[in-house]
């Protein structure tokens, strides 16, 4: 029996060998990672070396060359180095600026990122004193959650506060380039900007009818530096309120910014760019005799045209020299004048209303002295003349007629006179009541009766 039984391996061993397998391989892909880590931490140093600078409200920023810069603006710069693996950033720096001496100490270490490791420098002391050790570190990930290390520190230059921060993936040894990257930032020769006045300045359409608002293309508000530069805050004013280009005029926009206890104004004229050429005048009433034209009746409507082609209603903003009302007469054509005043200049418009109304015939009575010698002309008494119109209305237009052949009646024949009104004429037979004898007989008895004509005896 016993030699037919088996030897048997202890499976201690079996396990042993298993052990050693992994703790080789362990120790194969730390070196692996190890040297990557190296390999990329180098990298990154070879970047800082060959840096360009930018500047984040005055102060120089050394940015390694190879970066890109997503992000610049009034608060922060920020540029970052993709990984290049596909895993999103590799690394990135940040320096914010938080304000000016108004900022405490107290004040910046309630904020999330400040605590009792941070390292509170003088100016220009970002050195190599301010290493590893100063800076706080904070662990955690980011949106892609990926996990990163992130050193931190708040430096003062001339009264002026800067966060300044450098983030990386957290399997990379990264304080020496922290600290490389955070010494490119020069705070020894920083000067805090001094604001002496803000302008604004447009260069968006000028058309009349344009909205312009603090987010109109062209708009850009400066504030102007002690040194002559300018930086652009046009974010941060305060427009008082919008306005809409008018034709012809000249709109004001006025900006307020503020800044650590200083206040700056500053007012901007905008043009509009489309002018007013001319004026018309629009009736849109009846054009029946009696009707009155004029802006009492609302029926009048005044345009002013502009150099795009289009109008606009002024009719409140014109006048007439004599402002009563015009009547329509018939067969008459109304005229009036409007003038409107804009931007130093007047415009004036002309509007003619043709009355459809008209006079259809004419009737002329004499009720007058018939004796010779009696002359009929206009006005003359007894003589009435009566209108009769298209609309079947009539009227007596004595006073507006006219005798066209005036002359004194003669004994013993009939007159015929042609009497107008407007368009239209009609005849008038007047007879005189004495015959001709009559008349020379007392023409005769007249001239005895004159005094001085005595017979001879």
């Amino acid at each position: 029996m016993e030699k037919n039984r088996k030897a048997v391996r202890p499976p201690t061993m079996k396990i042993l060998l298993i052990v050693v397998a992994v703790v080789i391989l362990a120790i194969v892909l730390i070196r692996l990672r190890g040297s990557m880590a190296v390999r990329i931490e180098d990298s990154i140093l070879s970047d800082i070396r060959s840096s360009k600078e930018v500047s984040l409200r005055g102060l120089v920023i050394g940015v390694p060359e190879a970066w890109e810069t997503v992000e610049q603006n009034y608060h922060s710069y920020a540029v970052e180095r993709q990984s290049g693996t596909g895993n999103g950033i590799l690394c990135g720096e940040v320096v914010e600026y938080l304000g000016e001496e108004n900022v405490s100490l107290d004040t910046i270490q309630t904020q999330e990122y400040a605590g009792q490791n941070v390292k509170i420098t003088e100016d220009g002391a970002l050195d190599a004193s301010v290493g590893r050790g100063n800076y706080r570190v904070i662990q955690g990930s980011d949106e892609s959650n990926i996990n990163f290390t992130e050193y931190l520190a708040i430096v003062a230059a001339d009264r002026s506060w800067f966060r300044m921060s450098y983030r990386v993936q957290s399997q990379y040894y990264t304080a020496d380039a922290a600290e490389a990257l955070l010494k490119q930032i020069r705070l020894d020769e920083y000067k805090t900007e001094v604001i002496q006045s803000i302008r604004a300045e447009y260069t968006g359409d000028l058309a009349r009818g344009v909205k312009v608002d603090k987010d109109s293309e062209g708009l850009k508000v400066l504030a102007v530096m002690d040194d002559g530069t300018e930086r652009d805050v046009t974010s941060e004013v305060v427009l008082a309120e919008p306005v809409v280009l008018e034709a012809d005029r000249t709109s004001q926009l006025a900006f307020d910014y503020s800044q650590y206890g200083q206040n700056y104004h500053c007012e901007l004229p905008l043009e509009c760019s489309t002018k007013m050429t001319s004026l018309e005048a629009v009736y849109s009433g009846s054009t029946e005799r009696g009707t009155q034209i004029g802006f009492s009746q609302e029926n009048v409507t005044v345009n002013a045209i502009f150099s795009d082609g289009s109008k606009l209603d002024v009719t409140e903003e014109c006048y007439m020299e004599d402002p009563d009302p015009v009547t329509l007469e018939a067969g008459e054509t109304a005229k009036m004048q409007f003038t409107c005043d804009r931007n130093g200049k007047s415009y004036v418009a002309d509007l003619q209303v043709a009355c459809t109304t008209e006079v259809t015939s004419l009737e002329a009575v004499y009720e007058g002295p018939r004796s010779a010698g009696t002359r009929i002309q206009t006005g003359a008494e007894g003589l009435s003349v009566t209108a009769h119109y298209s609309d079947g209305s009539s009227e007596d237009v004595t006073g507006y007629a006219e005798v066209e052949n005036p002359s004194a009646l003669e004994a013993g024949t009939e007159s015929v006179y042609e009497i107008r009104y407007k368009s239209q004429s009609c005849e008038l037979a007047v007879s005189c009541e004495e015959t001709a004898s009559e008349s020379s007989s007392g023409e005769e008895s007249a001239a005895a009766e004159e005094p001085g004509t005595e017979s001879e005896e």
